[in-house]
């Protein structure tokens, strides 16, 4: 990206954001936009549009009359907050509404566990102001199900957790990992998982991949359905190459069409490769391995499709062991068969 394209994207989520904190309801419109940034050729601007767009950080409707309806993603939000830009980010009060919403949730499961935000703000004896944009950007991430009042109040009705949500706020407590995740695991650490544990699991590996950039690499020789689900969480635009054996698959045919799914309306590339199980560069893995942007890795001694149903553990390579252990990936991947060529 050119450091123009790189510009027009940071002042148009800028320009969404501050409509985002002005109101929760409001979606904002290109003619503000344009106004904004009027030294710019408006074809360029669409064109940034899109691009946001195709890397989800906004969305927009289009019509004959053009953009319309243009609203952050959690990503942009983030995306702001990594430039440097004052988001709702920098508060903290996002955990304490979870945490209200949570121990709500465990004294009433299966009764109503839903407040408005007015009910929050006065839990938490902070003005409504306040808790607004935090809950809709939980809303955005899926940590929390907001339905919004009716204009002119711009505030939402009823909030409840959800199921994303307890799992975020239990590892957010349980092990530190903060909303968004900035830091997938402690460095060179080791957690033991299960048995019966397969939502600690799926927590472990979605904080490795939600905060990948690049790729992700995996190499399990037995890769194959439910493992996919836990890849719904690597970011639409990251690219995923898998090292798998045929002992992944029954029916290669099938195989293939399970990998066509999963990878369709991803804009990343999905890379899938087998090799023979017996073969002697395959046999130098002793472990799963899932490695972030080939700067991180962690070992798994169970096979990601079971991960969490019995007792394993999640270690994090070393630096120097990661190197070797790429070297070697690399050298398979290259006698691997692409399954989804």
């Amino acid at each position: 990206m050119n450091e123009s394209d790189r510009k027009i994207r940071r002042e148009i989520l800028k320009y969404i954001y501050d409509k985002f904190e002005e109101s929760v309801l409001d979606r904002a419109g290109t003619e503000g936009l344009y106004k904004k940034l009027d030294e710019v050729d408006q074809n360029e601007i669409n064109y940034n549009l899109v691009r946001l767009r195709d890397e989800r950080q906004i969305g927009f409707d289009v019509s004959m009359g053009g953009v319309h309806g243009m609203e952050l993603t959690a990503e942009g939000i983030e995306r702001l907050d990594q430039d440097g830009y004052d988001t709702v980010l920098e508060d903290e009060i996002r955990y304490d509404i979870l945490q209200l919403l949570y121990e709500i949730g465990r004294e009433y499961p299966f009764g109503s566990a839903k407040l408005s935000s007015e009910d929050i703000a006065e839990e938490l004896d902070v003005d409504e102001d306040r808790v607004l944009p935090a809950i809709g950007y939980l809303n955005l991430k899926e940590l929390v199900d907001a339905a919004v009042g009716s204009k002119p109040e711009a505030t939402y009705r009823r909030v409840e957790i959800t199921g994303r949500g307890r799992n975020k706020y239990e590892l957010y407590v349980e092990e530190g990992t903060s909303i968004p995740n900035t830091q997938p695991l402690t460095r060179w650490t080791q957690h033991s998982v299960g048995p019966n544990e397969p939502e600690k699991a799926q927590n472990l590996f979605q904080s490795v991949v939600e905060v990948a950039q690049e790729k992700i690499t995996i190499v399990d020789w037995y890769f194959k359905e439910p493992a996919y689900d836990l890849l719904e969480e690597v970011p639409d635009t990251v690219d995923i190459e898998i090292l798998t054996s045929e002992r992944a698959f029954d029916d290669e045919d099938e195989y293939r069409d399970l990998v066509a799914d999963f990878s369709e309306g991803r804009s990343g590339e999905v890379d899938v490769r087998y090799v023979e199980y017996y073969d002697f560069e395959a046999r130098l893995f002793h472990a799963r391995y899932l490695v972030r942007d080939e700067i991180e890795g962690w070992t798994w001694d169970q096979s990601f499709k079971d991960a969490g149903d019995t007792q394993h553990t999640v270690s994090e390579v070393r630096p120097v062991n990661l190197e070797s252990t790429m070297e070697t990936f690399q050298e398979a991947w290259r006698q691997g068969e692409l399954i989804n060529g």
